[in-house]
């Protein structure tokens, strides 16, 4: 049996909310449902219109930015490139499926990397052909 995830808050069978949910709405065969956590979700599922517009403020992706005002997330290379490759391959499906819903910007940016104070400084991972060595919390 497929696994269900909630269109608010991306919980699913095998990871509950943090307070434990249930399905309020959910369909097995599209993987997807609304839990009991997301209750203002019903009325879109209802709608048979799950739209990612009414869903932007909600979710997994919202809910770790938190509070901070960061509209990007920032992956270097050279990390990205250090994980197994497994993760790499799950990675990479990730960004394909995106790409083929979702409208790219312009994607022309610069990223440059300032210290606590605000100051421009030298960024390690700018050179992602001799990265310095990854900054693991833990051993994969």
């Amino acid at each position: 049996m497929q696994i269900a995830t909630c269109i608010g808050c991306g919980c699913d069978d095998h990871q509950a909310c943090p307070l434990g949910c249930w399905w309020l709405r959910v369909d097995y065969k599209k993987g997807k449902g609304v839990c009991s956590e997301c209750e203002e979700h019903v009325k879109t599922w209802d709608s048979n219109e799950p739209s990612l517009d009414k869903v932007k403020d909600s979710g997994p992706i919202h809910y770790w930015f938190g509070l901070t005002y960061s509209s990007y997330l920032v992956l270097p290379r050279s990390i990205l490139q250090s994980m197994p490759i497994e993760w790499q391959r799950k990675f990479v499906d990730l960004l394909e499926e995106a790409q083929e819903i979702v409208c790219q910007p312009n994607d022309n940016y610069t990223v440059l990397l300032k210290d606590k104070k605000g100051k421009f400084v030298k960024d390690p991972f700018r050179n992602y052909r001799y990265p310095p060595p990854m900054p693991w919390k833990e051993k994969i």
